[in-house]
């Protein structure tokens, strides 16, 4: 079994569709209405985000959490702030090594960049 997506509930499906394409690079895979929802499937290298829209929803941020692995956070703090987008909180480098940083989505969820130290790989011959 893998995972197949993450569904996150938003209050404006256009303005959360914009800013995880414009900001984490993710592509709309497909767009349809299903019961009473609109429904937005991003997708990424490794797997996809479900937007729904839910405009009466009550939204708490601090319940709401995406983790992406990066390669590197500079290079992820660097690009953000070219476009406008910057931290809320961090960045930090864990006791385990891997290093992190937090922003903030449209509507208050919390998106964790985290970068995790690599072992280096010897080839032996």
């Amino acid at each position: 079994m893998k995972v197949h997506h993450i569904g996150l509930n938003v209050r404006n499906l256009e303005a959360s569709t914009n800013f995880y394409t414009v900001f984490f690079d993710l592509n709309k895979e497909t767009e349809f209405s299903f019961l009473d929802d609109n429904i937005v499937f991003l997708h990424g290298a490794n797997g996809m985000l479900e937007l729904i829209e839910d405009k009466s929803a009550v939204f708490n941020e601090k319940a709401i959490h995406l983790a992406w692995e990066v390669e590197s956070i500079q290079y992820w703090l660097d690009r953000l702030e070219k476009k406008g987008l910057l931290p809320a909180l961090g960045p930090f480098k864990l006791p385990n090594e891997w290093k992190t940083v937090f922003y903030e989505g449209p509507d208050g969820e919390t998106i964790e960049l985290i970068e995790k130290k690599r072992a280096l790989k010897i080839k032996l011959m």
